[in-house]
């Protein structure tokens, strides 16, 4: 019996334990209230598991899949993270979808488990569902007073730090499996 544990049964391993702790996305609870625009969207991802996991994922998918995705991936999913929270904001959407939200996850850990270098286009079409649904999150979380330019300002660059982090883990991973680690 081999007993090797292989960085998809890691991956496969966080999303089962990311489906049994699922409920209800928590980066909206109102904990950065008193916070300014910016502040409050910087804090923002930091304060669910959901929005971690789904940053960090995307970037992850971002260096597995390599080539031209190292960078469309990240920037899908930023794009579609800020549309969808501008949207959501400027009509007034007054929920954030959480069977989305946390649907979204496994299926950008699926990706990442079974990433292949094309198509492209599948990964983004992914990632821009997830970062849609994780915007209308944000846009319910926008605490009162806050000035929307700011707070995506904010949530973009902590976003994109997670992003970072993900894709830094896994280019890491790569090269320890490489180097025979």
């Amino acid at each position: 019996m081999n007993e090797r544990i292989t960085g998809r049964g890691i991956v496969a391993a966080a999303c089962l334990s990311l489906i049994a702790t699922a409920g209800p996305a928590l980066a909206h609870d109102g904990a950065h209230v008193h916070a300014p625009g910016v502040l409050a969207g910087f804090l923002h991802p930091f304060g669910g598991l959901d929005h971690v996991a789904a940053a960090i994922v995307a970037g992850v998918l971002a260096a597995r899949l390599g080539g031209r995705a190292r960078v469309a991936v990240p920037a899908v999913f930023l794009g579609s993270l800020v549309l969808s929270t501008m949207l959501a904001g400027t009509l007034g959407v007054p929920f954030a979808p959480e069977t989305g939200i946390q649907l979204s996850i496994v299926a950008l850990l699926a990706a990442a488990v079974f990433a292949r270098p094309r198509p492209l286009a599948a990964a983004t079409a992914v990632v821009a569902g997830a970062g849609a649904f994780h915007g209308l999150a944000h846009a319910a979380g926008v605490p009162q007073g806050a000035g929307m330019a700011g707070y995506v300002a904010g949530f973009t660059l902590a976003t994109g730090l997670l992003q970072l982090a993900g894709f830094g883990a896994a280019t890491l991973a790569r090269r320890w499996k490489t180097a025979g680690a």
